[in-house]
């Protein structure tokens, strides 16, 4: 894993902006996927790399750790809603908290509309965790981030 230096300034307030909500969903999408395939994996780790600053000198999501896991747990409860449970990550630490943002809620939307239904796989090893990792989520990844930067 790569190091990065923390956001070292206050975190924003205020209501989440588009490409902080894509950069959410996609961590969530991440961490589910890996707990789709019996990977272990660490939630904190991830979420510390998402708060990195990426080559713009810019976090992908500048906010605080528990601000971030609110999120999380926003967006399981959105998936909840409709009707997903497939991606619930209840049963892994993200139980659903309904109080969200609009925004958020449009968001999980679009992405739910691209995502196919979810299946439990077995183990995988160490490269194949790799190789996904570094693919781009899904083949519709285009198409879903577009939707964030209309």
């Amino acid at each position: 894993m790569r190091r990065c230096a923390l956001l070292r300034v206050l975190p924003m307030s205020g209501p989440w902006v588009d490409a902080e909500l894509a950069a959410a969903i996609e961590l969530y999408d991440q961490m589910h996927k890996l707990t789709m395939m019996g990977a272990t994996f660490n939630k904190a780790r991830m979420i510390r790399e998402a708060r990195c600053f990426n080559g713009a000198h810019q976090p992908l999501i500048g906010r605080s750790k528990g601000s971030i896991e609110m999120k999380l747990m926003n967006i399981s409860a959105a998936c909840e809603a409709f009707d997903r449970p497939d991606l619930s990550m209840a049963e892994h630490g993200y139980r659903p908290m309904k109080n969200m943002q609009k925004a958020l809620k449009d968001a999980v939307e679009v992405w739910l509309a691209f995502e196919p239904v979810r299946k439990p796989q077995g183990p995988v090893d160490k490269r194949e965790l790799d190789d996904i990792l570094a693919d781009e989520s899904h083949p519709d990844h285009d198409q879903f981030s577009k939707a964030f930067s209309a």
